[in-house]
């Protein structure tokens, strides 16, 4: 049986096969999120890991949904799931972040403050 986490990498898979321009149903992704939330534990809050660093595109989409310089719209998924982080509690933030660490980052440098490197990252200058 496969983990939350595996769910969680699998529907990254699948976002980034977006980001190629490959059509992939938005349900396919929802209903493997849906199964990864399903297999974690209510009770426990996962480990979010605090390196993951945003890659251009994560980071851009951050800026745009921010209202900040420097980014660009994301595609509907990707503006999906960051509307969705917005709205989220500790204990499902920390689910998807799991899943998408590089725009869990991003939002985080955001509420840090940090919009400097999220600039340089967005223009790939890391």
């Amino acid at each position: 049986m496969a983990t939350g986490p595996e769910h969680y990498r699998k529907a990254e898979q699948l976002l980034a096969t977006l980001d190629r321009g490959t059509e992939v149903d938005d349900a396919l992704v929802l209903a493997t999120m849906a199964a990864a939330h399903a297999t974690l534990s209510t009770t426990v809050e996962p480990t979010v890991d605090h390196k993951a660093e945003p890659t251009t595109d994560e980071a851009a989409h951050t800026l745009f949904h921010a209202g900040l310089d420097g980014g660009w719209p994301p595609s509907g998924f990707p503006a999906s799931l960051l509307n969705l982080f917005g709205v989220a509690d500790a204990v499902n933030a920390g689910r998807l972040a799991l899943g998408f660490p590089g725009y869990a980052a991003a939002l985080q440098m955001v509420r840090d403050g940090n919009i400097a490197k999220l600039h340089r990252i967005a223009s790939d200058e890391g």
